[in-house]
């Protein structure tokens, strides 16, 4: 029996250090595998130097105002960030680069690795792209029209009315039109108590302007009727029909006159206050020079270069700002309208 008890207690204890032994190893694999960083699959994670070295590198340089994007996402860029902006792609991405101008600016396009308006790039290279935006122009304000400068003629067609091409313009019906016959201008009114005088106008000369006309007087005139001629400062004659003293009109203008006998030259609004007279100013013959010029609200007036009138229409409430050069014929008593006229005009904006 105590040979037999022996040999039990050797089993027992071979058979506890196998068991031990093989839970210890056990133990150890477990642990080995773990401090291998094993999923569980036995497969090594990659270092992150080592992702980043299979990475591509992409640079962008903004020039002007604008922004940069990338998709996918890692590239951000505009003119307040940087003049430069890098980021890395893996080598096997597509990156498409979208351009966005800042106000005021527009999208020159693309340079380096691309060109022209689209940038696609494979990063299985390291690229590189610039961008340009380009400032947009402030425009130019758009100039005032310039006025035509001169206009000279000596009638030399014969019209009823004066045309000249369409230069000569008249539109008001409560007025009369003004012809031309044998080289000069006259007016066609009935020269029987009405105030019909006739009248004609240029546009597109500003509204500081001067007019000059070379006279001409019948010799053989005759009769005690007035015969005047007229020179015409800031004319239009397209607006409303209004009333006045001497019949409706769309009229409206300063309007100077001298009588054929010089016994005056006077200077008014149209149908309205006569401002200024200068009595027995000249005896007007053929060949006269009578020049008028606006400028501001100065009108001045001469007579073979001599000044007769000089005044300044200080009425706020009255005073005409703006219009058209012209001239102008006016009779009465029954007086021929071909007595006093004008052999030649000239006009100039100021």
């Amino acid at each position: 029996m105590g040979q037999l008890a022996q040999i039990m207690k050797q089993e027992n204890f071979l058979t506890t250090n196998v068991t031990r032994k093989t839970r210890t190893f056990e133990t150890l694999l477990v642990l080995g595998l773990l401090g291998c960083g094993g999923g569980g699959d036995g497969i090594e994670e990659e270092p992150d130097a080592a992702a980043q070295a299979r990475r591509r590198p992409l640079s962008v340089s903004v020039e002007g105002g604008g922004t940069v994007t990338s998709s996918p996402a890692g590239i951000n860029c505009s003119s307040q960030s940087g003049s430069e902006c890098n980021a890395r792609f893996p080598r096997t991405a597509l990156v498409s680069l979208s351009a966005v101008p800042d106000p005021g600016y527009t999208f020159g396009g693309w340079g380096g690795s691309c060109t022209g308006f689209t940038c696609i790039l494979t990063m299985d290279t390291s690229q590189s792209v610039s961008a340009t935006f380009n400032a947009t122009p402030t425009p130019e304000p758009e100039p005032a029209p310039t006025p035509a400068g001169t206009y000279s003629t000596t009638f030399d067609l014969d019209e009823n009315p004066l045309s000249e091409g369409g230069r000569w313009l008249h539109t008001d019906s409560t007025l009369t039109v003004c012809k031309t016959v044998g080289g000069r201008a006259f007016g066609t009114q009935s020269g029987n108590g009405s105030y019909d005088d006739s009248n004609a106008y240029l546009t597109g000369y500003g509204n500081d302007h001067e007019v000059e006309g070379t006279v001409w007087l019948d010799p053989a005139l005759s009769g005690s009727g007035h015969r005047e001629v007229e020179i015409l400062l800031r004319w239009t004659d397209t607006g409303p029909l209004r009333s006045t003293a001497y019949g409706p009109t769309r009229a409206n203008g300063y309007e100077i006159n001298v009588n054929h006998a010089g016994n005056y030259m006077q200077l008014g609004r149209f149908k309205g206050a006569l401002l200024t007279q200068v009595d027995n100013f000249a005896v007007p013959k053929t060949g006269d020079r009578f020049r008028a010029r606006i400028e501001g609200q100065r009108i001045r007036v001469w007579w073979n270069d001599v000044l007769k009138i000089d005044f300044t229409d200080t009425d706020a409430m009255l005073q005409i700002t703006s219009g058209n050069p012209g001239i102008g014929f006016f009779v009465d008593g029954g007086s021929p309208n071909t007595d006093f006229g004008f052999d030649a005009i000239s006009i100039r904006s100021l």
